[in-house]
């Protein structure tokens, strides 16, 4: 995870045990500030809602679904819960629900399938001979065409 977002992360995971609100609101902010690390290519001043749309593509089916509760909850949580519907009054009230970790495990999520993923099979590849490397990329370059 980049220096940036796990300040923000870490904050989040410290005062979620004092208060959900600030949590969510924390957690909100460091997946706004991870997906626009990772996506230097978008408008400068979009949204998070955007941000998740540009990263539908790279993410799995799965961890695209949770991306929108991080954000919704976030955005109810830090601009108020007066119009509040069943999920955000769920993580703001006092039942422990898990979506707290939900919340959590969703930005490891984006860390892991955009990141640590990608750089450990980047390593692994690049330690095989070169002749195969050019042989599974001319296999793959004639599979796509």
């Amino acid at each position: 995870m980049p220096d940036d977002v796990r300040e923000l992360y870490d904050e989040a995971a410290l005062v979620v045990g004092l208060s959900r609100r600030a949590g969510a609101a924390l957690a909100r902010a460091s997946l706004e500030r991870l997906l626009k690390g990772l996506d230097v290519d978008a408008p400068p001043k979009a949204s998070l809602d955007e941000y998740i749309a540009r990263v539908s593509g790279r993410v799995s089916s799965p961890l695209l679904m949770m991306l929108t509760p991080v954000r919704h909850i976030g955005n109810k949580a830090l601009h108020g819960a007066d119009d509040s519907d069943e999920i955000v009054a769920l993580y703001l009230g006092d039942v422990e629900d898990g979506i707290v970790e939900i919340l959590f495990e969703a930005i490891n999520s984006v860390v892991d399938e955009l990141i640590a993923r990608p750089r450990v099979a980047r390593e692994l590849y690049e330690r095989l001979p070169q002749a195969i490397r050019d042989d599974a990329e001319r296999k793959a370059a004639k599979a796509r065409s």
